[in-house]
């Protein structure tokens, strides 16, 4: 599922706090649930790109 576009501001070995533009809010998102078509898929902070996860993980989070 498609978040929009995304900046990573800070990064673990786990997951990633993403910054979302369309949601106007920064989310914690884990790295196993990012999608292969994700521009924002590594601990590289500040990267800037279309944020794509697993459908379940969006609707359970309340994003879809």
């Amino acid at each position: 599922m498609k978040l929009g576009k995304g900046t990573v501001r800070r990064a673990t070995k786990r997951a990633l706090l993403v910054q979302l533009v369309d949601y106007n809010k920064q989310l914690w998102i884990p790295l196993s649930v990012i999608h292969d078509d994700s521009e924002v898929y590594d601990d590289k902070e500040h990267a800037t790109g279309e944020v794509v996860v697993k459908a379940w993980w969006a609707k359970q989070g309340g994003l879809g």
